[in-house]
């Protein structure tokens, strides 16, 4: 078994297909078919099955994933950090949606300021997306608005940040338990993000169940549908304060609970960090950390 095995492996579980794995490590079908029964006679079980014309990860294949990442993770980084000197300096940075909104372009502003020669890429998604990009070492630090249920990463809080339930001008509410809200015709953020965990976290908390008027990615279009008077919106506090300021948006209170939103700056335990990343993972607590 051979790091070529793993690469194989990864790029199959990521594509659902031996054909397009073949075709994007510019492999033969066939050999790309070898690759695979070969991992799995050394590992002794099978680690895909097909259906529909797809293939899918056993349960032994799953427990593999992680390990084969971590590995060629790590091999990836050794080759970058052997080779730095031919290298420019790079970030892969991945960014929750809703910080991306709020606090994105400031932090990317003092970046460029003070590393000027860094090849910096960002990725923003909504939090399952982020989380995702970071196991598979396809970006470097995730800032997102929850801790991964693994202990192999590192975290640091970065700030907390309130959410508010808004609505046209002539909304009839100044107040509302949260028994009434999950009764009220609801404005929110998808499932997978951020916003939404939250959300759902205190609706459980209190027995409450709710079906939602509509459900987008995009922040901005719930804040034109709650300004129309379509229903409620639950949205980042700073997403919406100015729309509240000018008259647009009436916030309401939420008398028996809060939604209360949390973020952090993550990596891998095991990533080596060279003295740029960690200056970089040292800019962002100092732009974003209270």
């Amino acid at each position: 078994m051979t790091l070529r095995h793993l690469q194989i492996f990864r790029t199959v579980c990521r594509t659902g297909s031996i054909t397009e794995a073949a075709i994007k490590m510019n492999m033969t079908q066939p050999a790309v078919s070898l690759a695979v029964k070969e991992l799995e006679s050394f590992y002794q079980t099978k680690l895909f099955e097909r259906r529909n014309r797809r293939i899918y990860l056993t349960e032994p294949g799953q427990e593999l994933l992680p390990y084969a990442e971590t590995i060629l993770s790590q091999f990836e980084e050794s080759v970058d950090i052997l080779r730095r000197e031919e290298l420019p300096g790079s970030c892969r940075l991945g960014v929750n949606v809703t910080a991306a909104e709020t606090r994105l372009t400031g932090l990317l502003l003092r970046i460029q300021e003070r590393f000027p020669g860094l090849k910096l890429t960002v990725q923003v998604g909504n939090s399952d997306i982020i989380e995702k990009m970071l196991a598979q070492n396809e970006i470097d630090f995730a800032i997102i608005d929850r801790l991964p249920g693994e202990s192999s990463w590192i975290t640091h809080l970065l700030y907390t940040e309130p959410m508010s339930i808004v609505s046209g001008s002539s909304c009839p509410f100044a107040s509302l338990t949260v028994a009434e809200l999950s009764r009220a015709q609801l404005l929110l953020r998808e499932k997978g993000s951020g916003s939404r965990a939250v959300i759902d976290a205190v609706f459980s908390r209190h027995g409450c169940q709710y079906i939602p008027f509509a459900e987008s990615t995009s922040s901005s279009a719930l804040i034109r549908m709650a300004e129309a008077g379509l229903g409620l919106a639950i949205l980042s506090r700073d997403l919406v304060k100015e729309d509240v300021h000018d008259g647009r948006l009436t916030e309401i209170s939420l008398t028996d609970d809060t939604f209360l939103r949390r973020y952090y700056l993550i990596w891998h335990r095991n990533k080596y960090l060279t003295k740029t990343s960690d200056a970089v993972a040292a800019l962002i607590q100092e732009q974003l950390g209270t």
